[in-house]
């Protein structure tokens, strides 16, 4: 076993192991992760709350990345960005983008003509592409790019794949650990910024009702069979609304020791950018750390319910004008850890309950991590094995 102390401030390559630790806060480089029994309680509730929110939807990798933006070369998410067309440096405008939006409803920026700028993020504004009146040509501005990710051949993966992929394999692996004098309970939720047909930020997928089950069959169905929401225009992540609302049905956690005083934890996995509201940067726009959000996990950890991190960090999207004007900025300052980080960092339980991961196998990993040490009690920072 190798243990890797929270007092530890330097970088610690591990190339083997493929685990780094810098500031309390654990960022997986590769290797693989070691099999291990979960937890020393009988009693263990898990909640996973995911981020279900359209950024979810940017391609896994960078080659998926570049994949979408190949295809979406005519995306509108340029209006009023106040770039030039110097500034686009992938795919080149195609000849059938269009000069005008025509304003039909279904994109969220009517009103504004699109320019060319590739999109790196399969936006999901409509149930599928519409087609120019009377052609079989595609009306980009009324293009629906989650249709077009899911028939593009190859297909990329997106971020949401990777992670219900992950969250799928963390259920089997909690069903595995289910023995006689060990007990499991599970509860799975998405968040985003809620929708016109469902306005609440928050959304439960596992258990119909009650606070937990045991029905792991039905909960990995629930992940799987999970879609991305179409978003408009109301925003397209309410942190701190869903927090608090999650914040408002979790009972107390206890020691684990007794069926009725369950030793609880809150796995978070998202891309630490909320987006909601008035979209104010730095605060409605930006990392999770205005006073609401702060307010929402300070609840949260006042029940004795551990909260847990996984920070699916941003790929590069130099040619995405929502990633270069509002998000890029909190990535770089400073470099390690930055803006996004130290937000989790202050809502998570303790700054080692934070995983940066950047793969999807790393995401994969780093939530069987969390689940370790949720189930175990043990501090994030000592006993780590990969």
């Amino acid at each position: 076993m190798l243990s890797l102390g929270r007092a530890r401030r330097s970088w610690i390559f591990l190339s083997l192991a493929g685990v780094a630790l810098t500031g309390g806060w654990l960022v997986l480089t590769g290797g693989f992760m070691q099999r291990k029994q979960l937890g020393d309680r009988a009693y263990v509730n898990i909640s996973l709350l995911l981020d279900n929110s359209p950024s979810m939807l940017a391609g896994a990798t960078a080659e998926d990345i570049h994949r979408l933006e190949a295809a979406t070369a005519c995306s509108p998410m340029a209006a009023g960005s106040g770039l030039s067309m110097a500034a686009w440096t992938a795919p080149p405008l195609p000849a059938l983008c269009p000069t005008t939006y025509r304003g039909r409803g279904t994109f969220p920026m009517e009103g504004f003509p699109p320019r060319a700028a590739p999109c790196g993020i399969a936006c999901h504004w409509s149930e599928n592409n519409q087609m120019l009146p009377g052609t079989n040509l595609p009306d980009y501005a009324r293009y629906d790019y989650y249709y077009l990710a899911r028939h593009l051949i190859p297909a990329p993966m997106l971020r949401f794949d990777a992670v219900q992929a992950a969250a799928a394999t963390l259920v089997a692996r909690i069903k595995a650990g289910q023995t006689a004098s060990r007990h499991f309970g599970l509860a799975v939720w998405t968040f985003d910024s809620g929708t016109d047909t469902s306005p609440s930020p928050l959304h439960k997928l596992y258990p119909k009702a009650g606070e937990s089950g045991s029905d792991f069959a039905a909960a990995g169905k629930a992940i799987t069979r999970n879609a991305p929401p179409i978003t408009l225009s109301r925003g397209f992540t309410n942190f701190p609304g869903a927090l608090s609302a999650l914040g408002e049905q979790l009972t107390p956690g206890g020691d684990g020791r007794v069926a009725a005083h369950p030793r609880k934890a809150l796995l978070i996995v998202t891309d630490g950018i909320q987006d909601y509201d008035s979209r104010a940067v730095g605060d409605t726009m930006g990392p999770m750390d205005n006073p609401p959000a702060r307010a929402a996990c300070a609840a949260i950890k006042a029940h004795a319910i551990r909260v847990m991190v996984l920070y699916t960090s941003y790929a590069p999207m130099p040619n995405n004008p929502f990633y270069v004007h509002l998000i890029e900025q909190f990535l770089k300052d400073p470099p390690a850890p930055n803006a996004v980080v130290r937000a989790l960092q202050a809502c998570a339980s303790a700054p080692g309950d934070v995983v940066v991961a950047d793969t999807p196998d790393q995401i994969s990993r780093g939530l069987q991590h969390l689940l370790e040490m949720a189930a175990s009690g043990r501090d994030s920072g000592d006993g780590i094995v990969f």
